[in-house]
């Protein structure tokens, strides 16, 4: 259950809200444990690895934080080019 104190949380991996919408699910009957774990453990670590990088963000304050690579305007005297932002971007 949410309170007030966690609202903004998702449940944890553990909870029973997740448990229960892993229950319904028809795809996990042909998963073996180890594979709903292994995933229940990816979603946990993307979620932690995704609100890591939102919470940098927001502490950089950048002045258009929500700005992609692609909106790069590749003005000459700059000196860099598309493709070097692109692997900047890979990384």
């Amino acid at each position: 259950m949410l309170t007030t104190r966690n609202s903004g949380r998702c449940p944890s991996p553990r909870s029973p809200a997740n448990s229960r919408n892993n229950s319904k699910d028809d795809s996990n009957d042909l998963k073996t444990p180890e594979e709903l774990f292994l995933a229940t453990v990816d979603e946990a670590l993307d979620l932690r690895r995704s609100n890591r990088i939102d919470k940098h963000i927001s502490k950089a304050r950048f002045p258009i934080p929500h700005a992609t690579i692609e909106e790069i305007r590749y003005m000459p005297e700059r000196g860099v080019s598309t493709v070097r932002m692109q692997r900047y971007a890979a990384h």
